[in-house]
Order: structure tokens, then sequence, then C-alpha cells
């Protein structure tokens, strides 16, 4: 069997672009979406503040306890 790679037959007629940038083509936002991304990209950035505060408490937590293991000792 050979494979026919003709427009009609492959992907519904749709060539293959992933990758590919055609100039020009650009996505414009509606201030609706711009507020959204915006609304997302603080909580997603207070989410990473708030690990990594997180991390430093268990991390200063943890030593200490180590610290006062190894002086009674």
């Amino acid at each position: 069997m050979t494979e026919n790679n003709t427009d009609n037959s492959d992907n519904f007629g749709f060539k293959h672009r992933e990758g590919q940038v055609i100039p020009g083509e650009t996505v414009r936002l509606t201030d609706e979406q711009k507020a959204a991304l915006k609304k997302r990209n603080r909580a997603v950035a207070l989410s990473l503040i708030a690990f990594m505060v997180l991390i430093f408490a268990v991390t200063v937590m943890r030593l200490s306890q180590n610290i006062a293991a190894g002086a009674g000792g």
C-alpha cells in the first residue's frame, strides 16, 4: 500500500502549520480577555510566592530543630 499525500486526503485538506509563523497573523485580545489574563497572572505569581515562603518556613523550622537537637547532646 502506498500513501497518497494530497491536500484532500490528509487532515481534511488542512496543511500542517505547527511551529510556523505566518507574517501578519496576530491575535487581538479584548479588554475582558486582557483583564482575565492579568488576574490569572497575579494568581500564579501569588501562588509561587506563597510556595516559596512555605518552603523557606519549613526549612527554617527543620534547621532550628536540628540545631536544638544537636546542642542538647
